[in-house]
């Protein structure tokens, strides 16, 4: 089991509701690549959590590299863990409202994420 957390840049043809085919696709695909994760998107960037075994997560991000709807895509966090932290979030949407926040604070607090994921997040939110 591994997870990592990356950021990139939304092209610039990429229009919001983009983001929602993203995240249909994505919740399609990912229960037979066993991933797991969210997506936060905000100001044309992306901020995305995947866990899943690690050999599944390196096919990927190769496949998330070459995607034309982002571009600059870095890897902030990647490190192994002994379990899922959101088993059930085949790829959950993260709103940037003060209130989609406090619950993904929560809902990370509750599973025990590293501070290392809160810190990269916060980072994100007040770029």
């Amino acid at each position: 089991m591994h997870r990592i957390l990356y950021r990139s840049v939304a092209s610039d043809d990429f229009r919001s509701d983009d983001l929602f085919k993203v995240i249909e696709v994505s919740a399609r695909n990912n229960p037979e690549r066993d991933v797991t994760g969210f997506l936060l998107y905000k100001a044309g960037r992306f901020l995305q959590f995947i866990e899943g075994p690690q050999e599944n997560l390196g096919v990927l991000l190769s496949q998330l590299a070459k995607d034309p709807r982002h571009h600059d895509v870095e890897v902030l966090v990647d490190t192994p863990a002994s379990r899922r932290c959101f088993p059930k979030w085949r790829m959950q949407r993260i709103g940037s409202d003060d209130q989609a926040i406090a619950e993904l604070t929560d809902a990370m607090r509750a599973a025990g994420l590293d501070e290392k994921f809160a810190v990269e997040i916060g980072r994100f939110l007040q770029a």
